[in-house]
């Protein structure tokens, strides 16, 4: 990842937490379970689960630096890309995340 792509998912995960108290330690903790009941997922797929769960950052580039700590905390693995779903998204590439089990 490149340092300006890196600093960007910062600052965005920093905005959700003056927003939001906490906001990555909850959207951590809800990713983390969530990736307990799939063996692979798309983080838009998170996203879209935890509306009501975890409060909506200012943007959702936010939850890069979530997943980014359990992949760095080996919980996650990039799997590769696939297309988006999402409404929008115009099938963009994303990362298929696999679960690592303990």
């Amino acid at each position: 990842m490149n340092q300006l792509a890196l600093e960007g998912m910062q600052r965005a995960e920093q905005s959700a937490n003056n927003t939001h108290y906490k906001w990555s330690d909850t959207a951590y903790s809800f990713l983390i379970d969530y990736s307990k009941k799939y063996s692979s997922f798309m983080m838009e797929d998170v996203i879209l689960a935890s509306k009501g769960s975890v409060p909506e950052p200012p943007t959702n580039r936010a939850w890069g630096g979530v997943v980014r700590k359990a992949a760095k905390e080996g919980k996650l693995v990039n799997l590769g890309f696939q297309k988006k779903k999402s409404e929008g998204s115009h099938s963009t590439p994303a990362v298929l995340w696999g679960v690592i089990n303990d």
